[in-house]
């Protein structure tokens, strides 16, 4: 079996896409061990495509596949003679590999180190300035062994696609951004660091998130994550933003998030945002906007450390429809103050306070533009285990449209006394309503 060794290869590879668009890819490779022709796999049926290298020293032309441990084909999109082919190759190496792609070729980095075996990956004499890459989503993407990335001298300034750039390269401890990264036209972080389990610092300071739409899941399951350093306010005007969902999902090494400089402009989605963040002691969502929140299904569940949550001066919830598990196995929260819900469009409630051991006070001040509400709203295991709830106001909650109250009070060995909304008519509802009640408990109807 044939098999090369190289120290230092420089190459100029030519893909003769078709017989009238040609690309060139200048590639410097840094090999530190034997390459196995064998061990090469290029997927898809490219029966159009020839792929050479020229040893630029020897001039001897050498098939690519003599050097590539692994060559992995994505996606080229339908080749465009001039300016649009795009290059998602992955290249699975032991050691570094440093990639100069000239300018002709392409606008997508995607995928290109895909499951690669590097534990380093550097890019500090790559010259990319003059080369207009809008694409690095999944750039590093289940590079697993990978320990550390130094992009301090790359050029990101056209860069509109970050998802998924790092997400689960579990074993990364150092990222290098450049210190004057230019990000401005960035619109996708969508899972950018998802995954990335070893990462306990995220210094974000330099970034610019005012032109981004996608921030879901950015900080997935970084689970040893200890510090989040954002930039400035005047970098963080999120107006095109409108999901946040998954966002800082099972961060749970997080004591704080400063949230702060942030503007929300639209916060629709906001379920699992903080999910799992069971060291988070305190959150202020004062610059939240939830006069458009759809959805904050398991917002804050299993943060059993959460005491504190700041609210908004003008809290109002005009538009949702999912509350279930919103905080649910939050542990130590003591008291919930949730005025102006409006029941016109929601639909569930369940398991929105359950274990909740140490919840004494909840206001939930609800309204309805409608008499006759036109969703179906399940209030099961609502409060189930708030074992310390001793009393709760429900003088303005709207049972008119509630099909299923069922455990709604279930491990409530507290509560005594529930104060109900004036003229409920409570036949039909006393069997399951009230069936997990202490025997002691009475509820109150006013006049």
């Amino acid at each position: 079996m044939l098999k090369e060794y190289s120290k230092i290869l420089d190459f100029i590879i030519i893909l003769l896409l078709s017989k009238n668009c040609m690309s060139q890819i200048k590639i410097s490779l840094t090999f530190y061990k034997e390459i196995s022709t064998n061990d090469v796999f290029c997927g898809g049926d490219y029966s159009n495509m020839n792929i050479y290298v020229f040893n630029k020293i020897t001039n001897e032309k050498i098939n690519i596949y003599s050097y590539l441990y692994t060559v992995k084909r994505y996606s080229f999109m339908e080749p465009h003679c001039g300016n649009s082919t795009m290059l998602e190759y992955s290249f699975k190496e032991n050691e570094i590999v440093i990639i100069e792609i000239n300018k002709d070729f392409s606008k997508s980095l995607s995928h290109l180190f895909q499951e690669s075996s590097a534990t380093s990956i550097r890019m500090e004499t790559w010259n990319n300035n003059n080369i207009d890459i809008e694409n690095f989503g999944e750039l590093f993407e289940d590079c697993k062994i990978l320990t550390s990335v130094d992009l301090s001298y790359f050029n990101l300034s056209n860069a509109k696609i970050l998802r998924r750039m790092f997400v689960g390269a579990e074993n990364l401890e150092i990222i290098k951004f450049p210190k004057n990264i230019n990000i401005s036209l960035v619109e996708d972080f969508t899972d950018m660091f998802e995954n990335c389990k070893k990462l306990k610092t995220i210094d974000l300071s330099n970034f610019n998130f005012n032109n981004a739409k996608r921030v879901s899941g950015m900080f997935n399951r970084c689970s040893n994550l200890e510090i989040l350093i954002l930039p400035n306010k005047e970098f963080l005007n999120l107006r095109f933003v409108d999901d946040f969902s998954n966002l800082f999902f099972g961060c749970s090494k997080l004591e704080s998030i400063d949230l702060s400089n942030i503007n929300f402009h639209r916060t629709n989605y906001l379920s699992n945002m903080f999910e799992g963040c069971s060291n988070l002691t305190s959150i202020d969502l004062s610059k939240f906007n939830f006069n458009y929140a759809i959805n904050l299904k398991r917002m804050f569940f299993g943060c059993k450390n959460l005491k504190l949550i700041k609210w908004p001066t003008e809290l109002k919830f005009t538009k949702i429809r999912d509350f279930s598990y919103m905080f649910s196995n939050c542990y130590n929260l003591t008291s919930i103050n949730l005025p102006n819900i409006n029941f016109d469009n929601l639909l569930l409630m369940t398991s929105m306070f359950s274990n909740c051991k140490k919840l004494k006070f909840v206001n939930m001040n609800s309204y309805s533009s409608s008499n006759n509400l036109k969703s179906f709203t399940c209030c099961n295991y609502m409060f189930s285990g708030c074992s310390d709830l001793v009393s709760l106001n429900m003088t303005n909650f709207i049972f008119n449209g509630i099909v299923d109250f069922s455990s709604m009070f279930l491990n409530c060995s507290s509560l005594r006394e529930i104060e109900l909304i004036g003229n409920l008519n409570t036949t039909g509802i006393e069997n399951y309503f009230f069936l997990d009640l202490p025997k002691d408990s009475k509820y109150v109807i006013p006049n």
